[in-house]
């Protein structure tokens, strides 16, 4: 099985992003925030992941997106 909450390479280097794990409860949480795709640059996409740990239901929270510029755009 695969999650894939945004489905595009992101930037995990040189980038002001964070990106971390927290658990609440029964529900496990993965967080990106201030993350760019691979090869643009300016973007701000936040979106989380959450895992019902009980039910094992799977959510996708999207917060703002930003779009940067790039005069090439990965495939």
């Amino acid at each position: 099985m695969v999650i894939a909450p945004f489905g595009r390479d992101l930037n995990r280097n040189n980038h002001s992003g964070t990106a971390w794990r927290q658990e609440i409860g029964n529900e496990l949480i993965f967080e990106w925030k201030d993350y760019n795709r691979f090869g643009i640059t300016g973007d701000k996409l936040n979106f989380q992941v959450r895992l019902n740990t009980s039910t094992g239901a799977i959510s996708f929270v999207y917060g703002l997106f930003t779009a940067g510029t790039s005069t090439s755009y990965p495939r």
